[in-house]
């Protein structure tokens, strides 16, 4: 990243932050994915200056194939993820097997390419290309240095302004903000609400284990309640599809 155009786009979302009155507090985004099953999910991001709060919601399926055996491993309730400059850490809050768990790990560096002559208006804000890839999936994300946060929905961090959009390369994966909501006062003012702080904490490659494990283990469960008659072939545990393909202790 340039450090020119950085310091740049720093300096004139500063100017915007400091003329604007109205301070950007909540955005709401859909997420749309299409795995093996689509589905699309709604979320919630809250932020100040040094914090942010991602919020989201159990996801609808929208086409199950027949017969087909589903399961959320997330669980039923809400998954947090809190971003927090001050200490570089990310939290992510979910449930694994009905149990709570506070997945840590430090604040992912990702390494964005910014193109500014590639520029668009989203909901009313000028918005900047920048690409960038993380855990195995090349996104390409746009951001408003009008907005002056570096946080963005999920995991999606790091630019010099608000991130409005982003998609990856293999159409699997899209994240677009629907509605914007502002409340008089200065960023700093508002408080993020620790729920992360809640549940088991675990680092981010134990939990990958577990939810290996657990997913080997459902699998199981749907094999012994077939008839004993049933013949089954090229039966394959796969390795868990999310978001995140590749991980930092990955070769």
């Amino acid at each position: 990243m340039n450090k020119l155009l950085v310091l740049l786009l720093i300096t004139l979302s500063n100017t915007y932050a400091q003329e604007n009155t109205q301070k950007l507090k909540v955005v709401d985004y859909t997420l749309e994915q299409n795995f093996d099953l689509s589905s699309t999910k709604k979320s919630i991001l809250t932020f100040n200056s040094t914090q942010s709060k991602y919020q989201e919601e159990k996801g609808d399926i929208k086409a199950i194939p027949e017969n087909a055996q589903v399961r959320d491993l997330s669980g039923s309730n809400s998954t947090f993820y809190n971003v927090n400059l001050k200490d570089r850490t990310l939290k992510m809050k979910t449930q694994l097997d009905g149990e709570t768990m506070i997945v840590k790990e430090d604040l992912p560096a990702i390494e964005w390419n910014i193109k500014p002559d590639s520029t668009r208006e989203i909901m009313g804000f000028n918005c900047i290309e920048a690409e960038a890839v993380f855990r195995g999936r090349f996104y390409t994300a746009w951001f408003s240095p009008e907005i002056p946060v570096p946080f963005g929905p999920w995991k999606l961090q790091g630019l010099p302004g608000l991130i409005l959009e982003a998609y990856d390369k293999m159409d699997e994966v899209h994240f677009y903000a629907t509605q914007l909501k502002y409340e008089q006062g200065s960023l700093k003012e508002l408080n993020i609400s620790n729920e992360n702080d809640v549940g088991r904490e675990i680092s981010l490659k134990d939990y990958i284990e577990l939810r290996q494990k657990d997913v080997e283990k459902q699998l199981a469960k749907i094999l012994a309640a077939l008839p004993r008659d049933t013949k089954v072939s090229n039966i394959k545990t796969s390795k868990y599809k999310g978001l995140e393909l590749e991980y930092p202790w990955d070769n």
